[in-house]
């Protein structure tokens, strides 16, 4: 596993749930949210899966 990174670029997230992210993906000042609205845009990266059995 490696470190969490806060980015506006999070996978599988359309751009209409990003509007209120500034470029660093922290929610902007005086926007207006509601429960359910994503306030920091976080991923972890994950390990490598094992497939073979």
């Amino acid at each position: 596993m490696g470190a969490e990174e806060i980015t506006r670029d999070i996978p599988n997230v359309g751009e209409e749930s990003l509007r209120d992210l500034d470029e660093k993906g922290i929610v902007r000042i005086g926007a207006w949210v509601t429960p359910g609205d994503i306030l920091v845009g976080k991923i972890t990266p994950k390990g490598k899966t094992r497939t073979d059995r």
